[in-house]
């Protein structure tokens, strides 16, 4: 029993080894697609004017103790996504997720738990591996952190504040750290497991009501954009996704009353000009509107906030 359980152990540090080399060679060619002669070798995107405040609030924050926790709502909002996917959108652009300003923000004790859980399962995935040469919990964490690790904001940054896709791979090592503890309560722990396996058949079926209840949201653009703005109605982007499928039913009111919202939410974003001017032609096709569109239409050219 022991030789096996040596081998499976070995097995599964040759699979990390693998997976993080191949995590490495993603990173290589990621940088040398992002090669500039002129200023070397670049890995993320800090200094590319194509990730605005929009698309990636996190990005334009100064150094200092709120972008550091506003940090700590972004790996929230993952672990919530992972675990308890309720709210989810196709479109988290700014201000779906409001950057932490005041160290009272009413998230933040979420956040404290989330660590207590994080570090729960590092100490106990690192002693079950040296004491019993268990390395389903470390192998499971594994898969989590190494495929998140570029889209964590930590290491690079990237276009985008938060996506669900991001998450695929690391659902894998979800997925084997709820098998690994299901097995542990069967094997090591048998008095947890009158707790345990209700608590994941229910979990199970939550996850499938959730599956079922989220797929008519992707049934056309504005199943999803509706849905969007239930979950995240401070995103200007998607007021703006909603304004213009509005605009195509002929619905100008609606249409209109979402773009203001959208300048109400973020009143510097420049992509708001090329809108207004559309609004301009479509309300009322008169003289002042006819000159409110060119100088809006003129304004967004030079669109790069």
């Amino acid at each position: 029993e022991n030789s096996k359980t040596t081998f499976n152990l070995c097995n599964a540090l040759c699979v990390s080894v693998i997976f993080a080399m191949i995590s490495l060679l993603y990173l290589t060619i990621r940088a040398w697609l992002c090669l500039s002669d002129e200023e070397g070798l670049k890995v993320g995107l800090g200094d590319s004017q194509l990730v605005r405040k929009t698309e990636n609030p996190y990005k334009v924050l100064e150094p200092g103790l709120f972008k550091v926790l506003s940090l700590q709502i972004i790996l929230l909002k993952y672990f919530e996504l992972m675990v308890i996917p309720t709210w989810l959108s196709c479109e988290y652009s700014f201000n779906c997720l409001p950057m932490v300003n005041s160290i009272f923000d009413n998230r933040l004790p979420l956040v404290c738990l989330m660590h207590v859980v994080f570090w729960f399962l590092i100490f106990f995935s690192i002693y079950k591996l040296v004491h019993n040469r268990d390395g389903g919990f470390a192998m499971a964490l594994v898969w989590i952190g190494i495929p998140f690790s570029p889209s964590s904001h930590i290491f690079v940054t990237i276009g985008t504040l938060v996506a669900e896709r991001l998450l695929y791979i690391p659902s894998i090592g979800f997925a084997l750290l709820v098998a690994r503890t299901w097995g542990y309560t069967n094997t090591r722990a048998k008095k947890l497991k009158r707790i345990v396996e209700p608590v994941l058949v229910v979990l199970i079926a939550w996850y499938v009501h959730l599956t079922i209840s989220r797929v008519p949201d992707w049934l056309d653009d504005k199943s999803l954009f509706a849905a969007n703005l239930k979950s995240c109605p401070q995103s200007a982007k998607s007021n703006t996704q909603y304004h213009q499928l509005l605009l195509r039913e002929g619905n100008i009111t609606g249409a209109k009353l979402h773009l203001e919202k959208a300048r109400s939410i973020h009143p510097d974003w420049c992509d708001l000009d090329l809108y207004f001017g559309s609004m301009a032609l479509v309300e009322k096709l008169t003289r002042d509107n006819l000159q409110e569109a060119v100088d809006c239409f003129i304004k967004s050219l030079t669109c790069l906030q």
